[in-house]
This record gives structure tokens, C-alpha cells and sequence, in this order.
């Protein structure tokens, strides 16, 4: 494939006949992509975010429980109106997993917890990507306070995590304060009464009413996010600097569906259902290309306009998604093309797809006549292998 690359390079487009799936020159280079970028960033998070938990021994575990204990218990001294000065002193009897100190108004872990693990980020990377990568690796620290959650609202929370890269390892340090009101009733109360109801609070949380561990975890997944964004950067950077390439588009085969599922109204979120990832990859940038379609000096290869009306895509009079599959093909590739910026690497799989033969010598000009992106052509049309096969040769 490196070979592959270089002819393109020099010739701005190249060839591959017969059955060569492009699919892992692509993921090789996904990452020059913008949602690629996004992708293997999360993905990288999830990693670190898996392994800090395998090392944390339960301190993790520990932590969130801890917190979800604060929670159920200041919502129950609420509800009872008491004064939570009242309460406070009842919690090492009902216990926390965690230690817990109060001064200056303020409750926080005794100790915050320290998880340090290692990562070996080159490693994950070529895993990720199918490739050997050389990358120049850093120290990177992050650190964010978040005032509540989403999920459950608790007046005063704040988590507070901290987190490092360093020489392969990478650490995390977990805190959570409360700043406590002293508003309620002047009255005790006693701690079989706070058991019970903080007994019961707990278990409707951890029986999935509220989404507190979900939240913590994407807490956590984001900041590693944010952490290692300097990194991830840099190597995307270089990669881009080596190859010359702004982005890489794949453009797959048996395309032509994907105008149906555009109209569908389908959701986002459930497209997954009926669309593999790499289709799905494609749809994401398929309405943009339309809009840029008639940009691209196209001759004779359509025989109508395309364009977007009342969110439809029309072609010519009618619906695209009533064309014929040949067309829907056609036009899916053509648009494709025209949402990469110049300098992008596109990888076509059967550009001559449902064509017929004197059709597949006019989609053979318009791949020649590209000059602002590079194009690497997989064919199973021996015409058309022969005519940029040529082109490589001269």
C-alpha cells in the first residue's frame, strides 16, 4: 500500500484491479479525517478510562459510591428540613466507603484518591489505526471542577479530578467537596431514621433511576479526552506534514441505498441498526456534498441537476431516491468528492458501480480530470484500470 501512495502522490491519481478492499488503507489513515480524529480520540479515552479502573483496586468504585451516598443523604436531611450541622456528625455511624472530614463548612474526602497506570499510547494508537506510528510523546496534565450533575441535582457538589501523563504512566486524582448550607430545623435526629431513608434512597439510585454512574464515567471519559488532545494533535499534525494529505474520504461500493436512508427521518442514533460503519461514515458528509455538487465541472456524466429542496434531494424533476440505482450510485460517489477539501486522499471502491460500459468511459474522465484532491481507484472494469494505469505510466 505504501507503494500504492507514493504513484498517487507523484501521479495524483492510482489504480488497484480486481477485488482489493480499501477499507484498512482507510482506517490507517482515518484519523486525518475530522470525525475519524473524534473517533479515535474517544476510543483512546475509553482505553485509559478502562485501565485506570482495572488499576484503581475499587478506589474508583469506592469513590462513586461515596458520592452517591452524599447525594441520598443530604436529599433525605432536605426533605426532613433539618439542619444539616444536625446531621453531618451521623455519617461515620452510617458510614461512606471513603473517609469523609468537615471544616470551614466545607465536607471533602480525608485523602483524595490516586490511581497510576500504564499506557503505552503508541501501542493503543497502531492498534487503533492498523499501523505501525511513531509518535512524539509528551507530558500532558489536565484538571476540571464540575459544580453538580445532570442527573440528580444536589445544591454545593463539586468533583474535582486531576489528571496526568507522564514517561508511559498516566494518573488520576479524584476529589469531591460539598459546601453546606446550615439552613433547616435546629433538631436532631437520630441515625436509624437517616438509615432507613438514605437505605432506601440508595437502592432506587443504584437500580437505575438516576444516571449518577453513566455521568461520572463520562465525566472521567472527557477530561482524558481533553487530556490527551495535545498529543493526538500533534501526531495528526505530522501525519498530515508526511503524507500531504488534509483529510481521507472513503467512497464505498453498494452506495446507492444511502440517498433512501438521508430521506428516511430515521434518527442518528439508531442508523447504526441499518448501516455499517463505513456507509455510515459516508452519510455523514453525503448532504454536504450535495450542496457543493455543482461545483465540480461534471460535462455528461448527469443528465439532470441535483440540488436540495425542502430538505428533499431532487434530480431533476423528481426524487433522487426514486432513480434508478445507477444513478443514486453515481451521483452518491459525485458528491462524495465534492465534500473533500483540496489535498484530501479519496479512496473509490467501484466508481464504475451498476454502469454501463460507455458510462463507465465518462465516469473514467471525470477521475482524470480531478486535480485539487489525490484518488486511489479500486476497479473490477478492465477499461478503466487501464485508462489511469496509463496515466501512471507516463
Amino acid at each position: 500500500m505504501e507503494s500504492l501512495l507514493q504513484r498517487v502522490k507523484e501521479k495524483g491519481i492510482s489504480a488497484v484491479y480486481g477485488y482489493e478492499d480499501l477499507r484498512d488503507l482507510y482506517e490507517s489513515y482515518y484519523i486525518l479525517d475530522y470525525e475519524g480524529y473524534s473517533q479515535i480520540r474517544k476510543r483512546i479515552a475509553w482505553e485509559l478510562a478502562s485501565t485506570l479502573t482495572r488499576e484503581s483496586e475499587g478506589k474508583l468504585e469506592s469513590f462513586y459510591m461515596t458520592l452517591t451516598t452524599l447525594i441520598v443523604f443530604f436529599r433525605e436531611v432536605s426533605f426532613k428540613m433539618v439542619k444539616p450541622s444536625k446531621a453531618i456528625p451521623l455519617l461515620k455511624e452510617l458510614g461512606t466507603p471513603l473517609p469523609l472530614k468537615f471544616e470551614n463548612s466545607t465536607l471533602s474526602l480525608e485523602t483524595p484518591i490516586r490511581i497510576e497506570a500504564d499506557f503505552d499510547f503508541q501501542r493503543v494508537v497502531g492498534r487503533i489505526m492498523g499501523r505501525k506510528v511513531e509518535m512524539d510523546l509528551f507530558d500532558v496534565q489536565s484538571s476540571r471542577e464540575v459544580d453538580g450533575l445532570r442527573s440528580v441535582s444536589m445544591k454545593g457538589l463539586t468533583i474535582i479530578l486531576k489528571l496526568d501523563y507522564s514517561h508511559g504512566k498516566v494518573s488520576l486524582i479524584a476529589d469531591l467537596k460539598v459546601k453546606v448550607e446550615d439552613r433547616g430545623l435546629d433538631r436532631d435526629i437520630k441515625v436509624e431514621e437517616l438509615r432507613t431513608a438514605v437505605g432506601r434512597s440508595l437502592k432506587e439510585i443504584l437500580g437505575g433511576s438516576f444516571n449518577i454512574h453513566s455521568e461520572f464515567e463520562d465525566m472521567i471519559s472527557k477530561e482524558l479526552e481533553a487530556m490527551i488532545e495535545p498529543i493526538l494533535s500533534s501526531y495528526r499534525k505530522k501525519l498530515e506534514e508526511e503524507t500531504g494529505f488534509q483529510e481521507v474520504i472513503l467512497i464505498p461500493a453498494d452506495r446507492g441505498y444511502l440517498i433512501n436512508v438521508l430521506e428516511s427521518g430515521i434518527p442518528q442514533e439508531n442508523m447504526i441498526q441499518f448501516v455499517d460503519d463505513i456507509h455510515l461514515r459516508a452519510l455523514s458528509r453525503l448532504r454536504k456534498g450535495i450542496d457543493e455538487i455543482n461545483n465540480l465541472e461534471l460535462g455528461d456524466l448527469l443528465d439532470d441537476k441535483v440540488k436540495i429542496e425542502g430538505g428533499i434531494v431532487q434530480y431533476g424533476k423528481s426524487r433522487l431516491s426514486n432513480a434508478p440505482v445507477h444513478v443514486k450510485s453515481l451521483v452518491i460517489m459525485i458528491a462524495l468528492i465534492a465534500s473533500a477539501q483540496p489535498g484530501s486522499l479519496i479512496l473509490v471502491d467501484e466508481p464504475e458501480e451498476h454502469l454501463k460500459d460507455e458510462d463507465v468511459e465518462k465516469v473514467g474522465k471525470f477521475l482524470l480530470s480531478i486535480s485539487s484532491q489525490k484518488l486511489v481507484i479500486s476497479t473490477r472494469n478492465k477499461a478503466l484500470y487501464e485508462r489511469i494505469a496509463s496515466i501512471e505510466r507516463s
